[in-house]
């Protein structure tokens, strides 16, 4: 049976969470079977069936019943928890760091062969306001099909910036949720972020 919390203890656990937890997502809400995971993904079988052995081994995934069909069973799986809390000390900080960095550049370069203007020519400028210096390396900018903007120095209110999660939040939620199986649907990168930087001084 499915519980609503579910603590991992478990090293090996974390990381696949931290790593392929989007494969798990389809059997969250109802059994599930593979082919049909695979299906609502957009990815292959083989794949999408690799992690769910792994999971199923750690304890993450759980099957709901079974069915025989063509003299073949056919498994349901359902998540053992709709939430997985991962203590901290369980998390790989470098191993989750080298893996930002890795689709951050995959970020880059697809923004390279699609728009290559919007990643500057390689100059850095510096503008005073009196906000102080503002170190610009040309990265960022829109085009018809690529959004890159990055802002290293906005200053906001505490409520503009818990304001602003919130517009970037919903939007992320609205487009996630249009997620399409359509042959003509194409695969996008999105990377969105707001933190508070301590400024050198």
């Amino acid at each position: 049976m499915q519980a609503k919390e579910l603590t991992v203890h478990s090293r090996a656990a974390a990381r696949l969470l931290a790593e392929a937890a989007q494969y798990l997502a389809p059997f969250a809400l109802q059994p599930t079977t593979v082919v049909q995971a695979a299906a609502s993904l957009g990815l292959p079988l083989g794949r999408v069936h690799y992690w769910v052995q792994k999971a199923e081994a750690l304890g993450l995934l759980l099957v709901e019943r079974e069915q025989r069909r063509a003299g073949r069973a056919q498994r349901h799986y359902v998540t053992a928890a709709r939430t997985f809390v991962v203590p901290a000390d369980l998390l790989d900080i470098q191993r989750r760091l080298d893996r930002e960095q890795g689709m951050y550049r995959q970020f880059l370069t697809a923004v390279e062969r699609r728009q290559p203007e919007l990643l500057g020519d390689g100059r850095m400028t510096v503008t005073f306001s009196a906000h102080g210096a503002n170190l610009n390396f040309g990265e960022q900018g829109w085009s018809g099909e690529v959004l890159h903007i990055w802002a290293g120095s906005v200053h906001l209110l505490p409520d503009d910036a818990r304001q602003l999660r919130r517009e970037l939040t919903e939007v992320f939620e609205r487009s996630y949720a249009r997620h399409s199986t359509s042959e003509q649907a194409a695969p996008y990168l999105i990377h969105l972020g707001v933190v508070e930087h301590d400024e050198m001084n």
